[in-house]
């Protein structure tokens, strides 16, 4: 999928839901500059770490719904990665005057599933 992604741009894409880890997924919305709206992302230690998630969303400000689903079978917590996200968007919420985290943001899901 990488080498696909690689050289692909979709500048009216709206919706992405993927398997693939953050850095593919960054390079393509940043080629794209699509006014991205739902963003649905497996997330497990392998695939995504909480660095890669905070600036891969710091990147889309057009953002209105975000769905994290557990990518583990249920052998960790998605907490790892829903954690420093609330505490991302409390920040913005309490610095007024400073850019908005996800200022669009309506919904935010987080899916444990077990297998």
């Amino acid at each position: 999928m990488d080498a696909v992604l690689s050289w692909m741009k979709f500048p009216a894409l709206q919706h992405i839901v993927t398997l693939e880890q953050c850095s593919s997924l960054y390079a393509l919305i940043s080629r794209s500059s699509c006014p991205l709206k739902t963003l649905e992302l497996r997330v497990d230690n392998r695939a995504i770490h909480q660095e890669e998630l905070i600036s891969l969303l710091t990147e889309l400000p057009s953002l209105v719904t975000v769905r994290l689903k557990d990518g583990s079978c249920g052998r960790q917590d998605i907490g790892y990665c829903i954690d420093p996200l609330v505490s991302r968007l409390s920040e913005s919420v309490r610095c007024a005057g400073a850019q908005s985290f996800l200022p669009h943001l309506k919904t935010l899901n987080a899916f444990q599933r077990s297998c």
